[in-house]
């Protein structure tokens, strides 16, 4: 490399670093002098201790080589004026503290992670709705279902409690229409009791016909009964619910004790 490429790669003066590559007794006498891979090492060593303050290159047209010892003279004097003066520059200054380096996020990649919050916020909100109205209509349509089950238990009711007083009413109709001899020999029975303790030896014998007819037409009835599917105690059990007076098909039946 010559001494003029090296200046100006270094940004200093060429006259001045002949001058200095002299000092370093290397034998250069021009600035297109060439030097050596050791002699531009040397020189690059004694450059970085002398503080390797770079100045501006001085242009080419103002540098002449046949210039007069004065004008020489004058050259160096500032020459090493500009140097040592850089040389106090560079030992005043002092280096600054690095900052530390910071992650940056990229303007659309905070844009994509914000739409994406925002969509599960808004998926979270539609999700608690949607749950809350479901659970609203489920509430709704079983209450539905239960009133609707109550009002047919109730009706169902209603019609087996009128179809039970109704088939009450017609085995009571049934037995008092079938068989009037009934009331006829209970009240022939009740009235032989109540005359019973005035004429209670005379009419033994009628009553133990009388009680023979009550339990033969008794076993009788019971029998017809059960073919009917019926009980003799079911029967007077509904029977002794209505009372002693019944209205059917309006005719009253009622029992006439005979004293």
């Amino acid at each position: 490399m010559k001494i003029y490429e090296l200046a100006r790669e270094l940004g200093v003066d060429r006259e001045a670093l002949l001058f200095f590559a002299q000092n370093q007794k290397i034998e250069v006498k021009s600035i297109a002098a060439e030097l050596t891979s050791e002699e531009k090492d040397l020189l690059f060593l004694a450059f970085d201790e002398a503080g390797g303050k770079l100045e501006s290159v001085i242009p080419e047209d103002l540098i002449t080589t046949g210039a007069t010892g004065k004008e020489e003279g004058a050259g160096k004097q500032s020459v090493f004026k500009g140097f040592f003066s850089g040389l106090k520059k560079y030992e005043k200054k002092t280096k600054e503290p690095e900052i530390p380096k910071t992650k940056t996020v990229k303007e659309g990649k905070a844009l994509r992670i914000y739409r994406l919050v925002v969509i599960l916020i808004i998926g979270l909100f539609v999700g608690l709705g949607y749950s809350a109205y479901n659970a609203n209509v489920q509430v709704t349509d079983l209450t539905q279902k239960v009133n609707e089950t109550t009002q047919t238990l109730v009706e169902n009711q209603k019609t087996l409690s009128k179809e039970e007083w109704g088939k009450l009413e017609q085995n009571i109709y049934d037995y008092q229409s079938k068989d009037n001899r009934a009331i006829s020999v209970m009240s022939e029975f009740v009235s032989f009791l109540v005359s019973l303790d005035q004429r209670y030896s005379q009419r033994l014998e009628v009553f133990l016909n009388f009680l023979d007819n009550c339990v033969r037409y008794v076993r009788g009835y019971a029998e017809d009964l059960e073919k009917n599917g019926l009980s003799i105690n079911v029967t007077l059990d509904r029977a002794r619910q209505l009372g002693s007076m019944h209205w059917i098909n309006g005719k009253s039946y009622q029992l006439k004790l005979e004293v």
